[in-house]
């Protein structure tokens, strides 16, 4: 029987000092997603001890051009979330990046916590943190649990992969990206020690809008193209995403801890 997660096993821990970069793709559709996005940055610089550089890329408007961002790339026409995403892994100067959203607010100790799985497991190709959600909760654990699953809103990885553009607006591209991951013969980690919330796109979609329709039409759109690009995948993670156990954040809610 499947479960939505594995525990794992403490192994020794080694020194990792890399740079880091963190990617906000940022489009400003209504006037108060400026402080929005101003909040999400200074929340970000303020709850790490650990040096980042700020890869900020905006569509459409220029309204965040002043936020500080290490790297501002201004696109005039958003084709996608992850087509943006992809433009700031190209010039990012980090060997680790952190693909994240304005609509998500970290908490402290998210970078540290984002980086302990990659200096204790030599397989280690993604990493992530508690999410909790605008419509449910995940339990940030005060100790040091990690488990292994994924989930997109806030992620590390090696910043020489890239996003499958073809999932348009990014529903699964996440998922299609740890199975890159996974395909290369590394795992996904989520240290629960670490904490962030996530809207889930109460920003930009409010619950029975047009634009939360248009949404759920979008994901439906990259779940079918995630089954056809890894339905015959026989890696784990594949079917944890196959049999929905990957969504909202609850990939672990399975795990009886010891």
């Amino acid at each position: 029987m499947w479960v939505a997660a594995k525990m794992i096993e403490h192994g020794p821990s080694v020194t990792l000092s890399p740079k880091i970069s963190v990617i906000l793709p940022v489009r400003i559709t209504a006037p108060w997603q400026v402080p929005l996005t101003r909040a999400c940055i200074d929340i970000m610089r303020l709850t790490t001890q650990t040096p980042f550089e700020l890869v900020l890329i905006e569509s459409e408007w220029r309204e965040c051009a002043d936020m500080g961002a290490d790297t501002y790339i201004y696109r005039p026409e958003r084709t996608s979330v992850i087509a943006d995403a992809n433009a700031g892994l190209e010039v990012a100067g980090g060997s680790l990046a952190v693909f994240t959203a304005n609509d998500v607010l970290v908490q402290p100790g998210w970078l540290e916590a984002l980086l302990v799985p990659f200096e204790r497991y030599s397989d280690c190709g993604l990493s992530t943190v508690a999410i909790r959600e605008a419509n449910g909760n995940l339990k940030q654990n005060p100790q040091d649990v990690i488990v292994e699953g994924m989930y997109g809103p806030l992620m590390m990885f090696a910043t020489r992969h890239r996003f499958d553009e073809e999932y348009g607006n990014g529903a699964n591209a996440d998922g299609d990206l740890c199975m890159q991951i996974y395909s290369e013969g590394l795992r996904a980690y989520r240290n629960l020690r670490g904490l962030a919330y996530h809207l889930n796109s109460a920003s930009i979609a409010p619950p029975g809008s047009p634009e939360a329709e248009a949404m759920k039409s979008t994901f439906e759109a990259g779940l079918r193209r995630f089954e056809k690009k890894w339905g015959a995948s026989p890696l784990w993670m594949a079917k944890m995403i196959q049999h929905g156990l990957i969504v909202f954040g609850h990939e672990h809610q399975a795990i009886r801890v010891q």
